[in-house]
């Protein structure tokens, strides 16, 4: 069952990632922004904590996405990483939920990555994983949560 969940998570992700591709990055064409913010919009709502831990280089994305009010924003960041342990803090408001991922770059049989996501020091998220055969062309490998709202931690579905 938890492999079947898995694959699913890696459908949406994989579905995501094109469609953020084709809108040229997720909110009706908004460039991806180098780095991740200290500070999201006006904050406020809690403390995203996000740990990652790779065997080899990746690119770490966490996006930003606020519906339902009046306006809509959205904000797509992200940050190359060289192997090792790294951790980023957040200050995020309510009602601002989105993607966050490592993905290997250039991955080996063996390679490691694994994923910690807290909210106000609560683990809301986690997942690990090792590659362990060749990726066949086209395919990646990654590990990735998805959260309706960072602030209270809700996963999305």
């Amino acid at each position: 069952m938890a492999s079947i969940r898995k694959v699913g998570r890696m459908a949406v992700g994989f579905v995501a990632v094109i469609g953020s591709w084709s809108s040229g990055c997720s909110g009706g064409g908004n460039k991806g922004v180098e780095g991740i913010p200290a500070k999201v919009w006006d904050g406020g709502g809690a403390t995203l904590r996000v740990e990652t831990e790779n065997s080899s280089s990746a690119n770490f994305s966490i996006s930003f996405s606020e519906h339902g009010k009046e306006t809509s924003r959205s904000l797509d960041t992200w940050a190359h990483v060289p192997a090792g342990s790294h951790s980023w803090s957040v200050d995020v408001p309510t009602g601002v939920g989105g993607y966050i991922e490592l993905d290997g770059d250039n991955p080996r049989i063996g390679d490691r990555l694994n994923l910690i996501v807290r909210v106000n020091d609560k683990v809301v998220y986690q997942d690990a994983d090792t590659l362990r055969e060749p990726l066949p062309k086209g395919y990646g490998f990654f590990v990735q949560a998805f959260l309706d709202d960072y602030a209270t931690g809700a996963l999305g579905h």
